[in-house]
């Protein structure tokens, strides 16, 4: 499963399965077609949980810590 459970919690956010596991990803996937209204839930969490994960977010903070360090005169303290 990579990072995604670092990120996302099952039932909460995400219905995770194991990888490589067809018949595991089928249940979820089914579940999901039959309960939209957890459906709608889980999607509404996942996208609260990763939003600060957006591309736009993560380049407004890299271009913050470029210019951070552009301004730096270089000298710790």
């Amino acid at each position: 499963m990579g990072g995604i459970p670092e990120l996302l919690t099952d039932g909460i956010d995400a219905l995770l399965v194991p990888e490589k596991d067809s018949s595991s990803l089928a249940a979820a996937l089914a579940k999901l077609l039959q309960n939209p209204t957890q459906r709608q839930q889980l999607g509404a969490a996942a996208r609260e949980a990763t939003s600060a994960y957006d591309w736009q977010t993560i380049a407004s903070r890299y271009a913050a810590l470029y210019d951070q360090a552009l301004l730096s005169d270089g000298s710790e303290s």
